[in-house]
């Protein structure tokens, strides 16, 4: 049974970048202690639950419609249940373990359990920083035990989204440095690596304009030229199967940053690598629809729909707005 559809209109202070998990947790408390009346143990579980989920499905619905609404006319492009466009989405799911090779002390950030490809990304933990145009992203990533299938990692840079931006990703054999566009990956650099197994990788990316430097173990391999993506935001990602760790996280530059999850506690997500996406909730999916109601006008109809699954069946609540 599908719940009506939540519509809403821009809200200021909606952000555009995705809603961090104590925000949500503020309102899923009120909604508790609301739910705490109903007496029946069974009944209000199943109605917590339910508005757990409603709570973050509005929250994600609405920064996703509000982050489209931020981009540029020229990007709210005709397209029909669609991934998520302007922010990077969170995938899969993150913790943090103890590593005693780790570059920094004995703990580190890694992908537990990874979600079904989205754009090619099984898993995406967006940096807790402003996006920012000039700078340098950096991150120590350890190789798994044994590759598995298909697997990649790295990062992704001056990113709008999942599909778009920059990333720069390792595999087995290769380091490869690529621009997306609309999900389409373009290589602007790539290089055969032998990349051993168990073994931290430091890799960054440094934009200054369209001058674009890719760096391993500190070493400058190349630098590009490429003026697609002038800002955005960066991330963590993976690829393909298996999982990853990741430590030594920083951004410099237009924006400033360091993570090594040392203070972290084992076995949670720090608050503020949390991030709402589709994935957030069981069964989740998130798509946008844009398009021109009247014919030949140039005002965008953004609609975004978010869908789940409960007990009751699949649950869903939408936005409208316009651009």
């Amino acid at each position: 049974m599908h719940c009506p559809k939540v519509f809403r209109t821009h809200r200021p202070d909606v952000r555009p970048l995705g809603f961090s998990l104590p925000e949500i947790l503020v309102l899923i408390a009120l909604l508790g202690a609301s739910v705490a009346v109903f007496g029946v143990a069974a009944g209000a579980v199943r109605l917590r639950n339910s508005s757990w989920h409603t709570t973050q499905a509005v929250a994600l619905a609405e920064g996703a419609t509000v982050a489209a609404q931020f981009l540029p006319t020229a990007a709210l492009t005709n397209r029909t249940n669609a991934p998520a466009i302007g922010f990077v989405e969170h995938r899969g799911q993150w913790a943090v373990q103890t590593n005693n090779s780790a570059p920094s002390l004995s703990r580190v950030f890694t992908v537990t359990s990874s979600s079904p490809a989205l754009l090619g990304t099984t898993a995406a933990a967006r940096f807790p920083s402003s996006p920012f145009s000039n700078g340098t992203t950096s991150i120590s990533l350890l190789t798994p035990t044994i590759f598995p299938s298909g697997w990649k990692a790295g990062i992704l840079f001056r990113a709008r989204d999942l599909g778009n931006g920059y990333r720069l990703r390792v595999d087995a054999t290769t380091l490869v440095f690529e621009r997306l566009q609309d999900g389409v990956a373009t290589t602007l650099y790539s290089l055969s690596r032998i990349h051993n197994p168990n073994t931290w990788v430091q890799i960054a990316v440094t934009g200054s304009g369209s001058s674009l430097s890719i760096i391993e173990n500190s070493s400058t391999l190349t630098t590009v030229t490429d003026s697609t993506w002038s800002s955005g935001e960066s991330a963590l990602v993976l690829l393909g199967n298996g999982t990853v760790s990741f430590d030594t996280a920083s951004v410099s530059g237009d924006a400033t940053g360091a993570w090594n999850f040392d203070t972290d506690t084992v076995g949670e997500t720090p608050a503020v690598w949390r991030s709402l996406g589709g994935d957030s909730l069981p069964n989740g999916s998130i798509s946008v629809t844009v398009d021109r109601p009247t014919t030949g006008g140039t005002l965008a109809r953004i609609a975004t729909t978010v869908q789940w699954t409960e007990s009751r069946g699949v649950r869903s609540v939408s936005t409208t707005d316009y651009q």
